[in-house]
């Protein structure tokens, strides 16, 4: 039996708009960014004001799914997590714009306030602890093989693949609870 639901956060519940804006001019220093606080961080006070400046720009919503599944998940008994490989000034714009939603979570880990990122066994470990469960009694939800899929399944975690372009969270946890 499944008791605990665990979630990455963008391209799975949530996308934002500047992708593209902050791949190219921070490409070298993204691992390190999600692992570290910004007043920490190896950037020169121009290379933050304009990170922060594309950040701030930055629109950030929730597909339309996302609320409802993690309701009715609460409402059927499970736990529910977050893992998310995030900068910190994303994580500081989500609790702000999206603290309801992230009211509902039991546990939220986000990478630039522990200082480890997914794929690191660790991560899911420390997640899976707080939630009060074993891997064998969890899923993972996440759009990314290398860092959620492959890292969950080694753990002994049930994942699930999801691609927003094809599918919604509902139908796959649905075909999920299926083939069990």
């Amino acid at each position: 039996m499944k008791k605990a639901y665990v979630f990455d956060l963008f391209n799975t519940l949530a996308w934002h708009n500047r992708q593209e804006a902050l791949e190219e001019p921070f490409r070298k220093y993204h691992e390190h960014l999600l692992a570290t606080s910004l007043a920490n961080s190896c950037l020169s006070e121009e290379e933050r004001r304009r990170f922060l400046g594309i950040i701030n720009d930055s629109e950030i919503r929730l597909y339309e799914d996302s609320g409802v599944v993690i309701r009715r998940l609460k409402e059927q008994g499970y736990k529910i997590g977050m893992i998310s490989n995030i900068y910190e000034p994303f994580a500081h714009k989500i609790k702000r714009e999206l603290n309801n939603f992230l009211n509902l979570f039991d546990y939220i880990y986000f990478s630039c306030e522990r200082g480890m990122i997914k794929p690191e066994p660790a991560v899911f470990e420390y997640t899976l602890n707080e939630l009060g469960v074993k891997p064998e009694n969890s899923v993972m939800i996440g759009d990314d093989m290398k860092r959620d899929i492959t890292p969950a399944r080694e753990l002994g975690m049930r994942a699930i693949l999801i691609d927003r372009n094809t599918n919604t969270i509902e139908e796959l946890i649905r075909n999920g609870r299926r083939r069990k």
